[in-house]
């Protein structure tokens, strides 16, 4: 009995059905199964409806696009950019296009990011709204080996998106120290910090090969990216730290102060300290929130 003959469309429509069965997640009840008439895998492509006004970052490659429900779309993009450039790019385009951070469910601490448990990439993200009931789009951006960084951009019409400051919850945290990269390489493990209308501090254990001087050399790099001007710099033995000028969003003058330990124990193990103050503020000032990493494992 000769065999029937292959259908390509059925074959394709059968494969893009088993992709969104498998996106599937029953047990996350938050993240709907794909399962809308209008649910589409789309190859090289953005959803019919995605806005206008939503840009890629320059020169990336639209690898395809996920339509899980007629309000929540994705689009996959792989772009030349590192992580903490797409979420420039993307603050910066948006912002000039009305869109906005909320001031509750995106904390922006600052200070020293995670870099994840060894051999896992890092990755960052952002949330953004435009106007009370939204939308909204989240933004992710994940660094890999020897590849394109993946963005991820989940937008969103459904009001209740939306991020909400809970009835009754804690107030939001924020710290005008900037978001710390790891050094290349390096396993950073943030150990928490505090911030206050006047103060702010963030501190990390750092495993690395590199030496101090070249660890000193990359946290400077990343806060004269933020907007810090260097005021002088020393090394001496296992201890290296320098000392810095900058102003906040609201032109207030604040002062810095970041240094470095190397472990006698531990060589390539070591500990970092970024601490900030506004100018002519007391040292130390009430009403300050502490807030803890929330790494699974730390050394």
């Amino acid at each position: 009995m000769a065999a029937a003959p292959r259908d390509p469309h059925a074959e394709l429509a059968a494969l893009q059905t088993l992709a969104l069965r498998l996106l599937a997640a029953p047990w996350q009840p938050s993240v709907p199964a794909p399962t809308s008439p209008r649910a589409a895998l789309l190859v090289k492509q953005a959803p019919a409806d995605w806005p206008p006004d939503l840009p890629f970052p320059p020169g990336a490659h639209l690898v395809g696009s996920l339509v899980r429900t007629p309000r929540w779309s994705t689009v996959v993009l792989d772009s030349t950019l590192t992580p903490e450039q797409v979420l420039a790019y993307y603050r910066r385009e948006l912002a000039a296009r009305g869109w906005h951070e909320p001031a509750v469910g995106t904390p922006r601490l600052g200070g020293f990011a995670a870099s994840g448990l060894p051999g896992q990439p890092a990755s960052l993200r952002a949330v953004f709204v435009r106007g009370e009931q939204g939308p909204t789009l989240t933004v992710q951006a994940l660094a890999l080996a020897n590849a394109p960084t993946d963005v991820r951009l989940d937008f969103q019409t459904d009001p209740q998106a939306v991020p909400r400051a809970p009835q009754g919850g804690f107030p939001m945290m924020t710290t005008v120290l900037p978001t710390i990269a790891p050094p290349p390489g390096a396993c950073q493990w943030p150990l928490g910090g505090s911030t206050s209308p006047t103060l702010a501090l963030s501190s990390t254990v750092v495993e690395a090969d590199a030496d101090l001087a070249a660890l000193a050399a990359h946290y400077r790099q990343e806060l004269e990216r933020a907007g810090w001007i260097l005021g002088s710099i020393a090394q001496q033995g296992a201890v290296a730290w320098s000392a810095w000028t900058f102003r906040d969003e609201q032109q207030a003058a604040w002062t810095g102060l970041l240094y470095l330990l190397q472990r006698p124990d531990t060589p390539r193990r070591f500990l970092a300290h970024l601490y900030a103050e506004q100018v002519g503020a007391a040292p130390m000032s009430a009403g300050g929130l502490s807030y803890a990493a929330l790494a699974a494992d730390r050394p």
